[in-house]
């Protein structure tokens, strides 16, 4: 191949970016598609789900502009929140503790941007067509005006509230979390049997994975339908090491099969904890600060971590004979997505999302959304149905959408910010007014910032209010995100449309899956996982990369093998190599198709007519993997393998038809063309380059319509020419097994009068010399030796 491909994408790119090929124009004639698209987070190096999922919803965006769609395609970068923060310090090699507030503030800000713009490059060279050139960033001083309003909206819907109770906690992130920042993890861990003297009862045992709580044990729970325990309930036992007393109770929420059917109560170890201590009004005996870490007792001093509070108590019960066995076990434990570390809970002053209530609602909206795939809306109704908590949005972080509100040094009345001063930070900003309830003129900035999925979750408000578009677009047509993120981004995006529009925010969400390593594990820096988009773009070549990311179907996770970029690879070669034959084959013949006499011209027509119409269909259901199969079996084999060589031969016929002569040359052309359309979406930069310099085209290829439409098609002409095609497949691989791939003398049995008429034209694609035919009801093939 003689094209210089990155010279080549690059050429392309400049052209789309000078002409406006993609941009939206919310005045013109056509429907609307539109869609949300997730704001890449911008903390961190580039991976493959970069190059996988976008490159998805970029396919649907350009077959949808090519079906007449007016296609609103934004794009954003996430660089609001705890993550810019870690990403900051890792730059800067500093902690949050060596900077000033607004010192920090200013360092993320500008991380942000950095790294947004490194994510946009990349984008920008698989070919996206989203519009770039207006992304938003979830800081920026819209998107943080957007993000304080909707919060106000809260207020005047009663859907926000300030409480102190229990909250998770990241002891590594030193910030409260929700359940949605959560995920599982399984663990190996050591289960404790713990002895419990009795205070008015005998002695009763535990076990326990967390005996470094036992100084917040504020009582002991059996199953009431436990025999074991029945005269136990409503007695006291002393806690261990300790030495104060708390009551057993019962519950049916207690496993009696679970360890010895007996557990501890703490003032925090679990959400079951929570939910005991709550509905029987239990004591509060806290050991774990606002940081998720020891507070200190008699044991252990304050500030460790929990893990090395269990070493020391394991060790004290043991001297003491409190532990009566120990044994390992696999366990499964919530730990915080960002940075694997076990949560915590402690008491603490948050501010919640009122939404427990709106499960029917929820439900109803889950419903009325299109899931492709469908099987994965039961990861939303799970999730629906498993909440437990409202939902905890303040953190205690420095970087992030601050709180437009302000406390009352006299008496602590909160007041709101008005609409006009939004966006606001109200650790750097005085409130000017008096308080409400006191009359009080002296006021305090609410110092927690919000969590990053209360911004994110208003994304169709990001990307198209600042535009004037929001009224336009919304419901948007279609949200694409991966599977991952269902229980966060587009559960949260679903409530946010609920309570603030009551709508849901698009009509269908496309799921993709994730990109894992060779071995089909996940990715892993510390297995030295590191593989980088821009090094494949550079290997192979953006379309290639395009063509890799359509291996997988919808929700499906992909493993990397370099044999799925190889073919894209291949697949571009063999796209230039058949346009350069048409080019030689179709030069000074080629018109306008109205109809066609030839049966090889009207069976490619009526192939070409039924894989348009599968790849349509398969489009229109976001089965992009099926697409791009169902094209690249039409392309290698019906067009390239049996059409083109068909043609070919043919056309070194000396006395051929003037007439046949332009009617190969014009199929050709036509089905090229139709081709290159069909691959467009998928490959954009050979085929805007096979548009222009094989068939002499202007504009753009992506401005074209997506072919729909070809000369009415013969019946029996396309059986005959599938009959002829058999046979020549046939003889191609008798005459391999003999050895003869070219040369050959061959023997037909089979339709004479059929074979006889398409003599010339089998010899001349298979390169061999057919020396008798023979009438028969069976197609047979003999190779002479």
């Amino acid at each position: 191949m003689d094209l210089d491909m990155a010279k080549m994408e690059e050429k392309w790119r400049v052209f789309w970016e000078e002409h406006s090929t993609y941009a939206f124009n919310p005045d013109a004639r056509g429907e609307i598609y539109s869609i949300d698209s997730p704001p890449p987070t911008v903390s961190g190096d580039l991976h493959m789900g970069h190059s996988f999922s976008y490159v998805h919803q970029d396919i649907i965006a350009r077959f949808k502009r090519m079906s007449g769609f007016k296609v609103f395609y934004p794009m954003g970068f996430d660089d609001n929140g705890l993550p810019t923060e870690k990403y900051s310090e890792k730059l800067s090699g500093k902690r949050l503790r060596d900077f000033q507030p607004e010192e920090f503030i200013d360092l993320c800000n500008k991380a942000g941007l950095e790294g947004g713009a490194k994510i946009k490059e990349m984008f920008r060279k698989l070919g996206l067509s989203a519009d770039l050139g207006n992304a938003y960033r979830t800081y920026s001083e819209e998107s943080r005006r957007i993000s304080q309003s909707m919060f106000l909206d809260l207020v005047r819907k009663k859907r926000v509230y300030r409480n102190k109770g229990p909250v998770l906690i990241c002891p590594s992130c030193r910030t409260a979390i929700s359940q949605i920042d959560m995920k599982d993890m399984e663990r190996e861990t050591d289960f404790y049997y713990i002895r419990f003297k009795g205070v008015d009862t005998k002695d009763i045992q535990i076990a326990t994975t967390r005996p470094e709580m036992l100084g917040s044990c504020v009582a002991v729970f059996v199953n009431p339908d436990d025999a074991r325990y029945s005269e136990y309930i409503g007695k006291k036992v002393s806690v261990p090491l300790y030495e104060f007393s708390v009551k057993i109770y019962s519950d049916q929420f207690v496993d009696p099969g679970k360890g010895t059917g007996a557990e501890m109560v703490c003032t925090f170890g679990d959400q079951n904890d929570v939910d005991l201590w709550r509905k029987y009004s239990l004591d509060t005996r806290m050991i774990i600060d606002s940081n998720g870490r020891m507070k200190g007792d008699t044991f252990v001093r304050a500030g460790i971590t929990t893990t090395e509070a269990r070493k020391i108590i394991v060790e004290h019960l043991k001297s003491n004979g409190f532990v009566t066995k120990s044994e390992r076990k696999k366990q499964t434990v919530n730990v915080h997505e960002r940075c694997d570390t076990p949560v915590e809970i402690g008491i603490l002053d948050q501010w919640y999302i009122k939404y427990l209530d709106l499960r029917d609602k929820m439900d109803a909206a889950g419903n009325s959304i299109k899931w492709y795939p469908d099987f994965m809306k039961v990861r939303y109704d799970n999730w629906v149905r498993g909440l437990k908590v409202d939902w905890c949005i303040s953190r205690q972080r420095v970087f992030g959408v601050t709180f437009p509100l302000w406390y009352c040094k006299n008496c602590g009345e909160i007041v709101y910010a008005d609409e006009s001063m939004l966006p606001v930070d109200p650790r750097f900003t005085k409130y000017n007014g008096t308080c409400p309830k006191c009359s009080g003129t002296e006021f305090v900035g609410e110092t927690d910032v919000m969590d990053t999925w209360a911004t994110s979750s208003l994304s169709p408000r990001l990307a198209s209010q600042p535009r004037g578009l929001f009224e336009k677009i919304y419901p948007m047509t279609a949200r694409f995100q991966g599977h991952e993120i269902i229980t966060s981004w587009a559960f949260t995006s679903i409530v946010r449309a609920m309570i603030h529009d009551n709508e849901i925010p698009w009509n269908q969400i496309v799921l993709s899956g994730i990109v894992k390593n060779p071995q089909g594990l996940k990715m892993s820096k510390s297995r030295g996982d590191k593989f980088s988009p821009d090094d494949f773009v550079q290997k192979y070549g953006s379309d290639a990369v395009r063509h890799w990311s359509t291996v997988s179907g919808n929700g499906e996770d992909i493993s990397i093998d370099e044999k799925d970029f190889m073919r894209g690879r291949k697949t571009v070669v063999k796209m230039l190599n058949a346009g350069n034959l048409v080019s030689t084959l179709g030069k000074d013949h080629a018109s306008r198709v109205k109809s066609v006499k030839g049966e090889p011209e009207n069976w490619i027509l009526k192939e070409l007519s039924e894989v348009t119409s599968s790849i349509t269909e398969f489009m229109n259901s976001y089965s992009l993997s099926k697409a791009r199969m169902a094209l690249d079996n039409f392309f290698w084999n019906t067009f390239c393998d049996n059409y083109l060589e068909i043609s070919k031969a043919r056309m070194k016929i000396e006395d051929l038809d003037p007439a046949e002569r332009v009617e190969i040359a014009s199929t050709l052309y036509l089905a090229f063309e139709s081709i290159l359309k069909l691959y467009a979406p998928i490959m954009p930069f050979i085929t805007e380059e096979l548009y222009h310099t094989v068939l002499n085209k202007e504009g753009s290829i992506h401005n074209e319509s997506w072919p729909v439409s070809y000369p009415a098609a013969s019946e029996e002409m396309h059986r005959n020419l599938e009959y002829v095609i058999r046979t020549i497949s046939m003889i191609r691989s008798e005459a391999s097994k003999a050895g003869k791939v070219s040369g050959s003398s061959i023997i037909l049995h089979g339709e004479r009068e059929l074979l006889e008429k398409h003599k010339r034209l089998i010899e001349g694609v298979t390169r061999a010399e057919i020396v008798s035919i023979d009438e028969s009801p069976d197609l047979m093939v003999q190779v002479r030796k």
